[in-house]
């Protein structure tokens, strides 16, 4: 067995004390910290914050070692037993990472456990040493508790893989369970908070208990850890085997006590948890071939990912609303956004949502100012994409075979076995089902075609309309009596030296003027600008006319002309048209 032994050694420097005991496993160990973690496709190099790296034998004297790369170690132990010591680093306040503050220490495992390689089948062991830390602070884990005297801080895993799937909270928390299902569920708060964690679970166990009813009997799992970080701002969600890590504003949650309906803020959050909590089966067990056994050194390809993330974006705000956790209406609105957003992205019409997912760990993760006319997301594309695939099942199945029938083909047939996915794989779900949707996938998942959501839209009962925008930050989804006239087609913010440039849309008035990110407008036909206040001058004018900018760039003064542009219909909002088949499609009695 393999152990490591987890200490606070300070809380101010955000310091972990990591002590691995390693058996005799040959003359030489390598041992290596993984480059990214699963479900986040982007080189993090978690090496980095690895502090202060010894090795002793058995007797206590030093052994050889040596660094091989950024994130690999050489170690000399002759064929016999040794002790590694190494410090971690934890200020990486994320999903992602690992963090202390005064509350609790959170741990991902590619943060702080080093991988001893060439030992798949040696069980690895964590020892949490609560001596080092407040004596308030307790452990949480999915991971499964070893057989010792204080299994309550000891846990164990048959494999490093699994190891680094069961994220840690070691603090202060607040926890309720409850049971959906047969499946047990703790949901964790950090620290204490003011917060109605009662209302939160009563809301999250149909949503569970509809994840578990739709992949079907026996579940994969009977225990299931929801941690959330609470923060002033920040959102984010990992998923894991048998757990998620969330984070999410504390006060965007329901207050105990706090009467009222439940706030859109509140409603995202459950959305988030549907989520992850989603990813259980449809990311954890079924998923890519080459996400089986990845390769956690480097980037690990696949076009799958508008699959994973697209169809499960699909599914998260949707439940909320098949569980009645957001109005039929309220599921509109959402629907609405998400289409805004994405009509508002120049680069659907360049890259596919299959390439988008290849370049995730480049051009997805790594975006810049000007990525929004160049790329798509794979997720927002990829859930409007599985929203269209359900509808287009339907009418050709004539309500025979839905994208519902599809996840449970996929789970039945890859996901319960942990066989990995090849790139075809809807394709193949679908034709197994009696249904060709071989164009549609060809179009708009290989290729860019917008999803013909009008058409689709209605045969649900839905009406998809396009307007101007209200003002440069509206996210559509609801309807307006005056939309703008006239666009800019660039975001701004204000500083101190004027409006500044932080990104700017593609075919717009702004790129005409030859603005660029960056740009700060000081003044428009030669008066001082706040953001208002340019919008309004930009709405005056007339067609054909212009106005004259005064603009900072790179330390000079420059002048530029910003041709009136009608402002475009891209802000879409969907209403019911006939209500019974809407809710039919919904799954909600009429």
């Amino acid at each position: 067995m393999i152990s490591y032994h987890v200490s606070l050694l300070s809380l101010s420097q955000q310091t972990l004390k990591i002590t691995v005991s390693v058996p005799a496993v040959g003359d030489v160990i390598s041992a290596s910290l993984p480059a990214w973690i699963p479900g986040s496709y982007k080189i993090r190099d978690f090496a980095r914050n690895i502090g202060e790296f010894s090795v002793l034998n058995t007797k206590g004297e030093a052994v050889n070692w040596s660094k091989k790369d950024k994130q690999s170690w050489e170690i000399h132990s002759n064929n016999e037993a040794c002790e590694i010591s190494y410090t971690v680093i934890a200020n990486d306040f994320s999903v992602r990472g690992a963090f202390i503050n005064d509350d609790y220490a959170f741990m991902n495992g590619t943060s702080v456990f080093i991988d001893i390689e060439n030992t798949p089948d040696v069980k690895r062991n964590v020892f949490i040493n609560t001596c080092s830390a407040p004596s308030s602070w307790q452990a949480y884990t999915a991971m499964p508790s070893s057989p010792s005297p204080d299994s309550a801080n000891s846990f164990i895993c048959n494999s490093y893989y699994e190891l680094i799937d069961h994220p840690i909270y070691w603090g202060v928390a607040t926890v309720k369970q409850f049971e959906v299902k047969g499946v047990t569920f703790d949901f964790l708060l950090s620290g204490t908070q003011p917060i109605d964690i009662n209302r939160i679970t009563e809301d999250l166990a149909p949503i569970c208990e509809h994840h578990l009813s739709l992949f079907g009997a026996p579940s994969p799992i009977d225990y299931y850890l929801f941690i959330s970080l609470l923060a002033d701002t920040g959102y984010g969600g990992l998923e894991h085997r048998d757990s998620t890590v969330l984070m999410y504003p504390r006060f965007d949650l329901p207050l105990i006590n706090e009467p009222g309906p439940a706030s859109d803020a509140y409603i995202d959050y459950l959305s988030l948890c549907s989520h992850e909590f989603f990813h259980t089966w449809h990311v954890k067990r079924l998923r890519p071939e080459v996400m089986l056994a990845p390769d956690l050194s480097k980037e690990v390809y696949t076009e799958q990912l508008w699959i994973y993330e697209g169809i499960t974006s699909f599914y998260d705000d949707l439940t909320v609303a098949r569980t009645g956790k957001m109005s039929p209406e309220h599921y509109l609105t959402i629907l609405g956004r998400h289409l805004t957003r994405l009509y508002h992205t120049p680069g659907r019409a360049k890259q596919t949502p299959m390439e988008s997912s290849f370049d995730a760990w480049t051009r997805f993760y790594q975006q810049d100012a000007n990525s929004n006319n160049h790329i798509v997301s794979y997720y927002v594309k990829g859930g409007i994409i599985a929203m269209g695939l359900d509808i287009l099942l339907r009418s050709k199945s004539n309500n025979r075979v839905s994208l519902d029938h599809v996840m449970q083909y996929l789970w039945n047939t890859f996901g319960k076995n942990e066989v990995g996915t090849p790139d075809n794989a809807i394709h193949t779900a679908c034709n197994a089902l009696g249904v060709n949707v071989d164009e549609y996938l060809s179009d708009v998942a290989n290729g860019v075609t917008d999803v013909d959501l009008t058409s689709l839209l209605n045969e649900i009962g839905l009406n998809l309309e396009f307007r101007g925008r209200t003002h440069s930050s509206d996210k559509g989804g609801t309807p307006c009596d005056n939309p703008i006239s006239n666009d800019f087609g660039a975001t701004l913010s204000q500083t101190p030296q004027g409006l500044k440039v932080t990104q700017l849309q593609q075919g717009s008035a702004a790129e005409k003027a030859n603005l660029l990110i960056g740009d700060k407008i000081i003044a428009a036909n030669d008066w001082l600008v706040t953001e208002p206040l340019f919008m309004r001058l930009i709405q005056s004018q007339q067609d054909h006319s212009s106005i004259a900018l005064t603009v900072a760039r790179q330390g000079r003064l420059i002048s530029l002309e910003l041709p009136v542009q009608n402002a475009q219909q891209k802000v879409a909002v969907v209403s019911i048209k006939e209500k019974p088949k809407y809710l039919q499609w919904l799954g909600l009695e009429a």
